[in-house]
């Protein structure tokens, strides 16, 4: 969080304070958030196998308060941050609270991955940082 982003609802008190007036609220910021990921198939924690194929679907809740577009993402990659797949599946969302549901097919490694993660991600139009994320995690045996 920026200083000046911090220091905004002090400002607005003291402002209040000079005016002989009780001390309005101050402001809270519009914020973006994921939900729990829900009808995640096939379950978190699930055991994967080397060379198995898996498709990973999953319906996340989320808030898009700080553009009129966003876009979610699922990752998937192993214990390393590897890339399983060529691409990483996106889906284009819109201002309010929805639920969007993202599904992506993969290979399994056969060498070396110990787990594989599942990263759902939404970033709003114009930025390039977000905290609005759900990981989720697979041992591999």
């Amino acid at each position: 969080m920026s200083i000046l982003r911090r220091l905004a609802p002090l400002a607005l008190l003291v402002a209040a304070a000079g005016c002989q007036s009780p001390p309005a609220a101050p402001s809270v910021a519009a914020q973006d958030s994921l939900n729990s990921v829900v009808n995640m198939n096939p379950a978190p924690g699930t055991e994967l196998h080397p060379g198995q194929a898996v498709t990973f679907s999953g319906t996340t809740g989320f808030t898009l308060a700080t553009a009129d577009v966003g876009t979610m993402y699922m990752a998937i990659t192993d214990q390393s941050g590897r890339s399983l797949t060529s691409s990483i599946q996106e889906v284009v969302v819109h201002r309010g609270t929805a639920d969007v549901t993202v599904s992506q097919t993969v290979s399994i490694p056969t060498d070396g991955a110990t787990s594989v993660r599942v990263v759902f991600v939404m970033l709003p139009a114009g930025a390039t940082v977000t905290k609005a994320g759900v990981q989720l995690s697979y041992p591999v045996r």
